[in-house]
């Protein structure tokens, strides 16, 4: 059973979050113009549905696509090949602002757990009281997650 388990758990881990995520951009030039500037593609929304019409399909409502103004630019990336993480808080708090998804608050978090809350605030700080989970932050979080129902799953068992 626990065998299963693992093979269920790397199938969740491995397709929850796409490794190409999209972040938008609405009203802030110079946001643009730092990320054109690194060489990453920055996409109206009639052209990212143009090259990215399955991931619409299969995350869209995810990331509340059709919630973000219909004016924001978007970048479709995978964000942990940012290095300047000034450029990526900015981002980050940017998607906050503009109501995209996988957005959640710290009290959320904490319920959850508060060692994920610490790792999670240090690395995907999405403003004051929000973090962000993109799929980098999955991936730290997926091996805690793993061991814990892992463990919860063999206590369960010998009981």
């Amino acid at each position: 059973m626990v065998a299963k388990l693992s093979e269920q758990m790397n199938l969740w881990i491995n397709t929850f979050f796409p490794k190409l995520e999209p972040f938008y951009i609405d009203g802030d030039n110079d946001l643009l113009d730092q990320l054109n500037s690194l060489g990453i593609q920055v996409y109206s929304r009639a052209q990212f549905t143009e090259v990215a019409d399955q991931f619409i399909g299969e995350y869209g409502a995810n990331y509340r696509h059709w919630g973000v103004p219909s004016t924001a630019s978007i970048v479709y990336f995978e964000i942990d090949t940012l290095n300047d993480r000034a450029l990526q808080a900015k981002l980050f708090e940017h998607q906050t602002r503009l109501g995209r998804g996988q957005i959640f608050t710290f009290d959320w978090v904490r319920d959850i757990s508060a060692d994920w809350l610490e790792l999670l605030m240090a690395t995907h700080r999405a403003g004051d009281d929000s973090i962000i989970l993109t799929h980098g932050a999955w991936m730290l979080l997926s091996h805690l997650l793993s061991n814990y129902i892992k463990r919860s799953c063999r206590d369960e068992l010998s009981n």
